[in-house]
């Protein structure tokens, strides 16, 4: 019956690949987005299909934006530059004294590091870009939606219960259903500028469904806290008032998602009873393997989960690290990506002294090395610091920090999710550079060419 399902699902998936592509038409960049956004597409299709599948989207993405590869705006070119070339000498280090298929190592390095690298120098012309930076907008916010309609598609057709298959983005996982959400919030509050009417903030709860069709718990919890420091901390001249204005939504988005996913909720069932106690409790017994704070400061706790795991970064003894060459460049990421020992794991087979799940920079550590972790997380933090506006970069750093440390790492290096927090940066820079000539250049219309989002 599930297989059967499932294939209703993806024919439908299908569809809505040509539906995209009527509503934001066809051109080399609409090509690229839904290449992108359809990956699931292919992965359901077959394995060697999705390896194929990688290849021809970073060729293709080579192919449209090597040019503005040598193309330097300012500083942080330079820096996004230099510190993906230290990364790439770490990485082919590792893949030197380690081994493993150069097919799957190449999938690894181009496919999910090397294409948000692409997707840096193919949209830092936005700026200066109106057409370009309106119709990626405007596109990307399309996509998004189609999203939301394939999440509600898959309630309908799973109920609540599967986590797995994330709109026409991911198959057989649920884990690109916790940042997406979050991507596109960032993406279409930068893009409002801020200013959201009665409609808008219905789309973006829509962006919450993507969540709760996965029955992701994370979202519960930190999509109502980030909207929340959206309106009370990012926007320059937020009153008290305004702020208290959007508790209630953000209360209410908290209650919706808590009853809603099992896990979160007492009776472990849709819709079950609001309990704060058992969401916190839930939270630090699935991250560190008890409820009781003060257990997990004591020097002889053993934590579990992805929480736990963090301490691994402190005994790098418990990741099988025998030598300085094992600490700096890791065990190699072959058998990793390819899941030689299963799942990654504390219970895999990997030299790993922990029980449960571990964060992605666990898995880069032991993978990469100390290098490998460094390199990426500064990439990460180099493109959200290109962001000028102060609050709204530090918004976002907090949630890749979280998302880098505690989950996955797909916020800014899953590629669904890599192009809408690319493309947002630098947007929200376009609202600062708009402030600027207003201040240089003040006219009649300065007041309604300033945006609450350009401090």
């Amino acid at each position: 019956m599930f297989e059967l399902q499932e294939t209703y699902f993806y024919f439908v998936v299908f569809l809505s690949l040509f539906y995209t592509f009527y509503k934001i038409g066809l051109n080399k960049l609409s090509i690229l987005i839904v290449l992108v956004f359809w990956s699931g597409l292919f992965a359901y299709v077959g394995t060697t299909i999705h390896n194929y599948y990688k290849i021809v989207v970073v060729i293709y993405a080579l192919a449209l934006f090597y040019k503005k590869i040598p193309v330097i705006y300012n500083k942080h070119d330079q820096y996004v530059n230099l510190i993906f070339i230290l990364f790439s000498v770490s990485f082919w280090t590792s893949y030197t004294l380690q081994g493993g298929g150069i097919v799957t190592i190449l999938s690894q390095y181009l496919y999910k590091y090397g294409f948000v690298f692409l997707l840096y120098h193919g949209f830092k012309d936005i700026v200066f870009n109106d057409s370009k930076r309106e119709y990626l907008k405007k596109a990307l916010i399309q996509v998004l939606l189609v999203q939301v309609g394939l999440s509600v598609f898959k309630i309908l057709i799973f109920g609540f219960d599967i986590e797995r298959n994330v709109g026409s983005m991911e198959y057989g996982s649920g884990a690109f259903a916790v940042v997406i959400p979050m991507a596109g919030l960032f993406l279409y509050w930068v893009g409002k500028h801020g200013r959201l009417t009665q409609k808008d903030w219905i789309i973006i709860g829509s962006f919450f469904i993507i969540a709760i069709a996965s029955g992701k718990r994370a979202p519960v919890i930190i999509f109502p806290l980030i909207t929340l420091l959206l309106v009370g901390f990012v926007i320059s001249k937020s009153s008290p008032l305004r702020f208290i204005r959007y508790i209630p939504l953000i209360i209410l988005l908290l209650y919706l998602g808590a009853r809603i996913t099992p896990t979160l909720n007492p009776e472990r069932e849709v819709w079950g009873s609001f309990d704060l106690v058992h969401i916190v409790n839930y939270s630090l017994q699935y991250n560190f393997g008890t409820t009781e704070i003060n257990a997990i400061l004591q020097d002889d706790f053993i934590a579990t989960g992805r929480g736990g795991s963090l301490f691994l970064l402190s005994q790098p003894e418990r990741l099988g690290f025998n030598d300085a060459q094992d600490f700096l460049f890791g065990h190699g990421l072959y058998h990793v990506a390819v899941r030689e020992g299963g799942r990654f794991t504390g219970s895999g087979e990997y030299y790993l002294d922990h029980q449960g799940l571990v964060g992605e920079a666990i898995r880069l550590f032991y993978s990469l090395g100390l290098f490998g972790l460094l390199f990426i997380f500064l990439m990460g933090w180099v493109l959200i610091k290109t962001i000028k506006n102060k609050k709204l970069r530090y918004v976002i750093l907090i949630y890749f920090i979280w998302d880098f440390f505690m989950y996955y790492n797909h916020f800014v290096f899953a590629n669904s999710s890599a192009v809408l927090v690319v493309f947002t940066c630098f947007y929200a820079n376009t609202i600062s550079l708009t402030k600027k000539k207003n201040k240089h250049s003040p006219s009649p219309n300065h007041k309604k060419l300033e945006s609450p989002l350009s401090s």
